[in-house]
């Protein structure tokens, strides 16, 4: 898989959220791992290559945590609501 691809990701259904299509890019020329860990029972974690886009469906309650591994542990670098990176189709 090249950089300019995305992976997509299909969460298991939940049918009290509502379901975005979301995009993050990882800018950095570090690598990062993503997490979607503040819903209960949906734990979905993902390594993101430098310059990598990676698209993914999730719940609208979502947030995203990056974590850079510039160093040799990994660190929580930003937190976002995933209705932040909502993709407008």
């Amino acid at each position: 898989m090249t950089k300019s691809q995305g992976v997509v990701y299909q969460p298991p259904l939940d049918t009290e959220s509502e379901e975005i299509l979301c995009q993050y890019v990882n800018a950095t020329s570090h690598l990062q791992v993503i997490k979607i860990n503040n819903i209960d029972n949906y734990d979905w974690e993902k390594v993101v290559f430098p310059g990598q886009r990676i698209l993914f469906n999730t719940f609208k309650r979502a947030e995203l945590s990056i974590y850079s591994t510039a160093q040799i542990n990994t660190i929580l670098i930003d937190t976002i609501d995933c209705k932040k990176l909502k993709v407008d189709e």
